[in-house]
């Protein structure tokens, strides 16, 4: 055996040696967690349930930040211009990711050369609702409407022109060839008021957002946008079954760190991450807020967003819409 290979071998198991002391330590001060939204959506709520049940396996405290402005591209830089070392992380939007690079002209990071994917969280599952006024109660019926009465319909999405609702609506509205009325709000809990008085009549929403007045009866769900049916309203087709299988897509909710955070220390956040959310009580909030836990590996949770970077590039290039 040559001394240059046993060198090698060495120093292999050096490498692999203190990465186990750097996961066997971490972490050793609080962890912060940003949220490029305000307080009360489903980033803001997985990241309070985490910091909630982190500090138990941890031994640290961790720190939710509501990082909200300019469409989250505020909290990813701040992400951005981090250290790599696992104490500052994000939960974030798809949009984030995946839309951002297509919707803006010059970003100050690129997501897939500054982030580290660490696991897809959940699914907060996206849905077409309509005041009950609204004489449809599919998308077959939507759209007939829709055709008879051009650009009468309005409607809102969550998220203005920067998340998949819009881009789904845009989407509907060109495959089926219909004419709605797009009318911008800031935040879901500005518009729903406004559907549920009928000042418009429908929105592209998630399900967290008018689940319970889904569950009251005050608005009626016609279809549902992922790719299969919504364990809280299973009886409600998606939108492949309505015929429009283009428009399928999902939102979700994941956790990134910075680019370069040693392997063993996003191993150990994703082992432990994985953890929590599999606690009963977990599980039970989640669900109670209309989310489907999803949870992939880190390896896995970046490949998605490749592809789907890809995916919705092309559709938000093709389309022509840009972020707000």
């Amino acid at each position: 055996m040559s001394i240059k290979r046993m060198t090698g071998r060495t120093l292999a198991a050096l490498a692999f040696a203190l990465c186990l002391g750097a996961q066997a330590q971490y972490p050793l001060k609080p962890v912060h967690l940003l949220v490029p939204n305000g307080p009360g959506v489903s980033t803001d709520l997985l990241a309070r349930t985490l910091a909630d049940k982190l500090p138990g396996i941890w031994n640290q405290a961790v720190v939710v930040e509501n990082v909200a402005g300019a469409s989250g591209i505020i909290a990813s830089e701040r992400l951005a211009k981090s250290a790599p070392d696992g104490y500052t992380l994000m939960v974030h939007p798809a949009g984030v990711t995946t839309f951002h690079p297509a919707l803006y002209d010059k970003l100050p990071y690129d997501p897939l050369v500054d982030f580290e994917p660490i696991t897809l969280l959940a699914s907060p599952g996206i849905w077409i609702v309509v005041n009950p006024s609204v004489p449809a109660n599919n998308v077959k019926e939507l759209v007939a409407l829709a055709k008879a009465q051009p650009g009468k319909l309005a409607y809102a999405t969550v998220g203005g022109t920067i998340g998949y609702p819009y881009i789904s609506s845009v989407l509907l509205k060109n495959t089926a060839g219909i004419d709605l009325t797009y009318v911008p709000y800031k935040a879901g809990n500005q518009a729903v008021p406004d559907l549920l008085g009928g000042r418009i009549q429908l929105m592209f929403d998630s399900v967290p957002t008018t689940l319970n007045q889904v569950k009251e009866g005050r608005l009626r769900p016609v279809a549902f946008l992922g790719p299969k049916r919504h364990f809280q309203a299973p009886d409600i087709p998606t939108i492949a079954e309505a015929g429009y299988p283009e428009v399928t897509g999902e939102g979700w909710n994941g956790m990134s760190g910075r680019k370069g955070t040693p392997g063993a220390i996003i191993r150990k956040i994703y082992t432990d991450v994985v953890t929590v959310m599999r606690m009963p009580d977990v599980a039970k909030r989640i669900a109670t807020a209309g989310m489907q836990i999803v949870l992939n590996t880190p390896e896995e949770f970046d490949a998605q967003i490749r592809t789907e970077t890809v995916k919705w590039g092309k559709v938000i290039r093709e389309n022509k819409i840009r972020g707000e």
